[in-house]
């Protein structure tokens, strides 16, 4: 490799150095191996992100659906022990879904605007969570004193 002196048209040869890395031994099997590990695990993350994408497509639907199981899950831990480890799980798994589908449309809503457009409509969703979970708990607590 040539380059130019500064101030002078003389070039100065460089030495040629070769950098050379050894690539590790790839045992075909231990990539089949690989892929059959984690061929599930990406099955569950495809099935969560279509699960997300269709939440967001029909947010307010999903948004109440979510409600009303959130309410049911709550009534069942006071009427209905023996469901309400089912009615957790399932409201964990629809929460898991709700939350990125609501971040996902807020992101997409604000991705022209600012940054500070974007925490504000974030604020103003936890504000609207606090809000229901405020409503739900008075509202549960005096089902339940029933």
């Amino acid at each position: 490799m040539h380059i130019a002196r500064p101030g002078g048209q003389r070039r100065v040869e460089l030495p040629r150095v070769r950098f050379e890395r050894r690539r590790p031994v790839v045992n075909g099997r231990q990539a089949d191996a690989w892929r059959d590990g984690t061929e599930q695990a990406v099955r569950v993350v495809g099935m969560w992100r279509r699960a997300v994408v269709r939440a967001e497509a029909d947010l307010v639907r999903s948004a109440c659906a979510f409600a009303v199981l959130d309410v049911a899950t709550v009534l069942s831990s006071c009427f209905a022990r023996f469901v309400w480890p089912l009615f957790l799980a399932a409201r964990l798994a629809a929460l898991i879904v709700i939350v990125p589908a609501v971040v996902r449309a807020l992101g997409i809503r604000n991705a022209k605007g600012t940054d500070a457009d974007f925490v504000k409509a974030i604020t103003v969703a936890v504000l609207v969570a606090g809000v229901y979970l405020a409503i739900r708990t008075v509202a549960v607590v005096e089902v339940c004193s029933l």
